[in-house]
């Protein structure tokens, strides 16, 4: 399995997720990434991370809004 489909099984399992339980996983995932953010000395994010991370956030963002009627 390449990095990007773990990362597209682990956004497919946040879907099935509540509302109350995404907000858990999302502080969680945020204080791991300061946390290595800290560590690595806030190295940078290359281009194509960004972009990649962008992308499955809007993925996200997209399906939530379809959802929940908006648009």
């Amino acid at each position: 399995m390449t990095t990007k489909e773990s990362v597209q099984d682990v956004l497919a399992s946040f879907d099935q997720l509540s509302p109350a339980e995404q907000v858990i996983v999302t502080r969680e995932i945020a204080k791991r990434m300061k946390r290595a953010h800290d560590e690595n000395e806030g190295g940078p994010v290359g281009e194509e991370e960004l972009t990649f991370l962008t992308d499955q956030m809007f993925q996200m963002y997209d399906r939530e809004e379809e959802r929940n009627g908006s648009g």
